[in-house]
């Protein structure tokens, strides 16, 4: 499938130097998605210098992306972040461009019960989701760990998902709806909305990427492998 666009949404690979802004965090895909609202978003620096933001359900924090045309995509997807949290066991949100209420489903990805959750709709009612869990439940061990998700529209009923953990293949599915429903709901970091509900992540949600392709399985080895140093993997 050809390329058509590229978006990275990359807020913590400075290395060094003052926190970063707690106001405003650029879009290096020069696409102008910059953060619209930043809310109880704090700042740590991690023993490789790497500056990551921290997330907190008590402070309902959460970054929103925006609306830009640039954030509905429908035939080619890959999000991808490291996160680290002490606690998942309930429902977080992670990157979402999702809400429960009136033609505003596109896609998530969220933590519901110690298991990591990817979904796509075509409509609000019709959606296709895969799951990945760990032994020992990893994701409450307070370490980084990398997540991917990738979407590919074949037809309806036969596109592709696939969700990798630390450069891994850890689920798949060929049996996927589609296309991606359109639709001008906000894409946010580290929050859910689900029938009005709010759901916020605890924990660090660092250098999310949101692209208009599929990344491979040797690709997303290589993110890991070139990234994982600066987490301390």
């Amino acid at each position: 499938m050809t390329l058509v666009r590229e978006l990275s949404l990359s807020m913590a690979d400075q290395l060094g130097g003052p926190a970063p802004s707690t106001a405003t965090i650029n879009d290096k895909s020069r696409r102008a998605n910059n953060s619209v609202a930043m809310t109880a978003i704090t700042w740590s620096q991690l023993p490789t210098g790497l500056w990551v933001p921290n997330f907190d359900v008590a402070t309902t924090s959460g970054i929103n992306v925006g609306t830009d045309r640039s954030l509905d995509i429908r035939y080619a997807l890959t999000l991808a972040a490291w996160i680290k949290s002490p606690s998942l066991a309930t429902d977080r949100g992670i990157i979402t461009k999702d809400d429960t209420v009136g033609n505003s489903r596109a896609y998530y990805l969220r933590f519901a019960g110690h298991t990591l959750n990817f979904a796509i709709h075509k409509s609000d009612a019709a959606s296709t989701s895969i799951t990945a869990s760990t032994g020992g439940n990893v994701w409450d061990r307070d370490i980084f760990v990398f997540v991917v998700a990738t979407y590919l529209f074949v037809t309806d009923g036969t596109s592709r998902l696939r969700l990798y953990i630390n450069g891994f293949l850890s689920n798949s599915s060929n049996a996927g709806v589609g296309p991606i429903q359109s639709c001008t709901t906000a894409t946010w970091i580290g929050r859910r909305v689900i029938a009005g509900a709010e759901n916020y992540y605890t924990g660090q949600i660092s250098k999310w990427r949101i692209w208009e392709r599929v990344f491979s399985q040797a690709e997303v080895a290589t993110m890991f492998g070139a990234e994982r140093r600066f987490y301390g993997v």
